[in-house]
């Protein structure tokens, strides 16, 4: 059965009172559909069936601050996939095939403060990948296949608990 509120991947009803989460999980959906309008604090879009996250996919949702894409099959991310999302404060990537973060992946998110990317297949975070994210206290990056982690792979993260 879908797990929805807000009759995703529609607008709701202008008289329709919703969650401000807006979930649209267990949907088998392939791609995130770009034409929805919806003002939402956050976005649940785990159990379907993504694989690849386009660049600006996300571009009009500057409210969201969390969003949850874990248990997809997302093997890339480019590197603007998230631009726009300024208000981010949680992103959730886990169990998903990504092997690689590439330069630009994470930056100067001002309010990111969690980036789960446990049970992926990551190899390889390019330098630049994550970087200047004052607020960014967790970084779970456990059950990957992670060997090296340069000394300037996380530049400037003051506040970083947990790694």
């Amino acid at each position: 059965m879908n797990d929805y509120s807000c009759y995703f991947p529609f607008d709701c009803p202008a008289l329709h009172t919703c969650l401000p989460t807006c979930t649209a999980s267990n949907f088998m959906m392939m791609a995130y559909p770009m034409y929805t309008t919806e003002r939402r604090n956050s976005r649940d879009l785990r159990y379907n069936e993504f694989t690849i996250v386009e660049t600006g996919s996300f571009n009009n949702y500057s409210v969201l601050d969390a969003m949850d894409l874990d248990y997809n099959n997302i093997s890339t991310i480019s590197s603007e996939t998230f631009v726009g999302l300024e208000n981010l404060q949680q992103i959730n990537l886990g169990y998903n095939r990504i092997s690689t973060l590439t330069t630009g992946t994470f930056v100067g998110f001002g309010y990111l403060r969690t980036i789960n990317l446990q049970n992926n297949r990551l190899n390889k975070i390019e330098d630049g990948a994550i970087e200047d994210l004052q607020n960014l206290y967790y970084l779970y990056l456990q059950n990957n296949d992670i060997s090296v982690i340069d000394n300037t792979t996380f530049p400037y993260l003051p506040r970083l608990n947990r790694l």
